[in-house]
């Protein structure tokens, strides 16, 4: 999760925006948005959301790193897992 904070201030400032901008923009509390930054602190799916409609992202522009690895999977790309023996079916969803 730090490299998904470091990357939220990398683009923040890239874009120019103080942390008090992206608190107004986003609803969030300016001090809440320095611990995420600094990596202080847990952030759900719907703040970083916000966040990154604010820098104009996709939200998943921040899960993804340089190298390679996927945190979710495209539906073509799921993984069925077979068990034997078993009338279900389990499908990897994430990485």
């Amino acid at each position: 999760m730090n490299k998904i904070y470091s990357k939220i201030r990398k683009l923040r400032k890239e874009k120019g925006m103080t942390l008090k901008e992206l608190s107004e923009n986003t609803g969030l509390s300016l001090s809440f948005l320095s611990q995420v930054e600094r990596g202080l602190c847990d952030i759900t799916l719907m703040s970083l959301g916000k966040i990154a409609d604010t820098l104009d992202i996709d939200l998943k522009d921040l899960f993804d790193n340089e190298h390679g690895t996927k945190y979710y999977f495209k539906e073509e790309e799921h993984k069925i897992i077979d068990t034997e023996h078993s009338f279900l079916e389990y499908v990897k969803l994430s990485g």
